[in-house]
């Protein structure tokens, strides 16, 4: 009997863990049926060509040998760890093999997403970034085909988990220290986009170091000073390693001219000609069938944040636009934004939605509780009536919060009581009660209406430090 009380919360965290792996399974099998399917993209023919090249030549291609108008121009092929991989694959199992592993990463990479959401907002921002990265892909799933972009989705998952364990567990994150570089050098043989690596690392130590000068209303959230040093460790780490391939400059210049390519301008045939090179919302005109749920997401994104009004850190907010901006530019992009935005999202929204749910339910507890008479609270009432604490702990949240909010809220609405924050509290004695405008002293009263309201101060806590 004795060994009761102690089953409780181990059975308590056995069931977390369940549905912690049950969740993180689900999301790494829908991501990978969601992005499973035939190969239909021509690029990935000549990335193979490519890669079947360099085992054949056993070097590199400096020229270009495929395009007939093209032939023989110099050529920074900073695709050549992706093509050369591909066609090993290829080579083995061919294109059922390469379909596979497209799926597998794209479901490696969601997972480390929602590990990245579930550190820094904890279980509520683990289900929310669930939804978001699944409902992302299956609207973009067309824009997710075998190239060197799921090589990029997984490498930005990598850096979003490891510069969040940097920005609140910046001590126990050197690892960091070694992933990213690591990361970073297969990132800038793979894709153009590596850049992209070392500017989201130097957005979060932008917002670490504008958090840290003791600006007067600061609008955004507060980041942890200890985080500065390390970040600006692995900064210095990531530029270095961007110049970790056999093109040199020429392969780190490279993704200016692609960025020249997707902007629109007069005579960019890139831009204006080439489909997935079309702003979303003028490619809209023409083929809605294809980007139609870019303008309801973003209404989705802008109403929830209007609802829980979250305080961003600015980094994230920094991220979000950069990436906004990217999929505003070409349609080729959304997928990464929808991949950026689902974890910083989620980690804004659980804190800011929990944390305004327990001061709410907190306040309208108290108010009830000081403005009671103590015999009202008197343990020898039958365990039948007795009321229960409806304070919400601070280790808890997600729908207990939410169920707290809503039970405080009916039981306060069901009793007549006006609180006059403008009349001062009597003394800290149990038996003080700050004010009524129906009653001038306490009363004994076990009425069925008090017996509703019944909410005991919080251990600790004085009617004093409540007012």
């Amino acid at each position: 009997m004795a060994a009761a009380p102690d089953s409780h919360p181990a059975a308590s965290a056995g069931w977390q863990l369940a549905a912690r792996v049950l969740l993180f399974s689900a999301v790494a099998v829908g991501a990978f049926i969601v992005t499973l399917g035939p190969i239909s993209d021509g690029d990935i023919y000549w990335h193979l060509a490519a890669g079947r090249e360099i085992l054949r030549q056993r070097a590199l291609l400096r020229f270009d040998p495929f395009t007939l108008s093209a032939a023989g121009r110099p050529w920074a092929d900073v695709h050549w760890l992706f093509q050369v991989g591909a066609y090993a694959l290829y080579a083995i199992s061919g294109f059922t093999g390469l379909a596979i592993a497209k799926a597998a990463l794209v479901a490696g990479g969601a997972t480390l997403l929602i590990h990245a959401a579930e550190g820094s907002g904890g279980a509520l921002a683990r289900g929310v970034c669930a939804v978001a990265v699944l409902g992302g892909l299956i609207l973009d799933r067309h824009l997710v085909p075998m190239r060197p972009l799921i090589v990029t989705l997984v490498l930005l998952a990598a850096f979003l988990l490891a510069l969040e364990r940097l920005r609140t567990q910046a001590a126990r994150a050197r690892w960091a220290w070694v992933v990213l570089p690591l990361a970073q050098v297969v990132w800038c043989n793979c894709q153009g986009l590596a850049p992209i690596g070392p500017l989201l690392v130097a957005m979060y130590l932008a917002g670490a170091w504008l958090s840290t000068r003791g600006l007067r209303r600061w609008p955004f959230a507060s980041e942890e000073a200890s985080s500065l040093r390390p970040l600006a460790i692995a900064l210095g780490l990531c530029v270095l390693a961007s110049f970790v391939t056999p093109y040199g400059l020429d392969a780190v210049a490279l993704p200016l001219r692609l960025l020249g390519r997707i902007t629109q301008g007069r005579g960019n045939v890139f831009g204006s000609e080439v489909a997935e090179n079309i702003p979303p919302f003028v490619l809209e005109r023409t083929a809605p069938e294809l980007v139609w749920h870019l303008k309801w997401v973003l209404a989705l994104l802008a109403a929830v944040i209007a609802l829980v009004r979250p305080r961003f850190h600015l980094a994230h907010l920094l991220a979000i636009a950069a990436f906004l901006g990217l999929a505003l530019m070409a349609n080729r992009n959304l997928p990464l934004f929808y991949w950026v935005a689902a974890p910083i999202a989620a980690i804004a929204l659980a804190r800011d939605w929990t944390g305004a749910a327990g001061l709410r339910c907190s306040w309208r507890s108290s108010a009830a509780s000081w403005c009671l008479p103590a015999s009202c609270r008197d343990a020898s009432l039958p365990r039948a009536v007795r009321p229960r604490s409806i304070f919400p702990s601070s280790r808890r949240a997600g729908w207990q919060g939410c169920v707290r909010q809503v039970r405080c809220s009916l039981l306060t609405s069901m009793v007549d009581i006006s609180v006059s924050r403008s009349r001062p509290c009597g003394p800290t004695s149990t038996r003080a009660w700050c004010s009524t405008p129906k009653r001038s002293t306490p009363t004994t009263s076990h009425s069925s209406t008090n017996l509703l309201a019944l909410m005991p101060l919080p251990p600790g806590r004085t009617l004093a430090r409540s007012c």
